[in-house]
């Protein structure tokens, strides 16, 4: 029971942050491109407030 409960603390704890990881394209080459595009995003969210 109690592998049970860490396996399921684990996977409450880490899989959304892995799955969000393998979709957003972050885990591709174009890390670079997806980061400038989060800065722009950024600025014009700061500017309209």
């Amino acid at each position: 029971m109690t592998l049970f409960h860490f396996g399921n603390c684990f996977a409450l704890a880490y899989f959304p942050y892995f799955i969000t990881y393998k979709c957003s394209g972050l885990s591709e080459y174009n890390a670079f491109w997806k980061c400038v595009q989060a800065g722009v995003t950024y600025l014009f969210v700061q500017l309209c407030k």
